[in-house]
């Protein structure tokens, strides 16, 4: 699993999909001035965590006050993306089915 969430990070890299996150973040997000509370942003099937930490990077270079919370419902995936995050303070972890009834939602799309 670890050598997997590895792979993931290089090919999101590689194929873009970090930079497209990010710009979308930029365009949404803008100046700091516009946030007068802290925003809340959720990864749901976080992965490693590496497009939290990305993020975490971004709000810090933007000065926007952001908490950043990673969903996954494999409690391994929970673990290993903890643990390449401890460096950032602003990054918590639910360990959760997003299809559950205990995320809020219902199973049906």
């Amino acid at each position: 699993m670890a050598q997997t969430l590895r792979e993931l990070k290089f090919i999101n890299y590689w194929l873009g999909g970090n930079s497209v996150t990010l710009q979308g973040l930029s365009h949404l997000l803008g100046p700091a001035a516009q946030h007068a509370k802290p925003l809340t942003i959720a990864d749901l099937g976080c992965g490693g965590g590496d497009m939290l930490v990305l993020m975490a990077n971004w709000a810090g270079n933007e000065k926007l006050p952001v908490r950043f919370t990673g969903v996954d419902a494999n409690a391994y995936i929970i673990s290993y993306a903890a643990q390449n995050t401890t460096a950032f303070p602003e990054v918590s972890y639910s360990n959760l089915n997003i299809f559950s009834d205990a995320f809020g939602g219902s199973n049906t799309m």
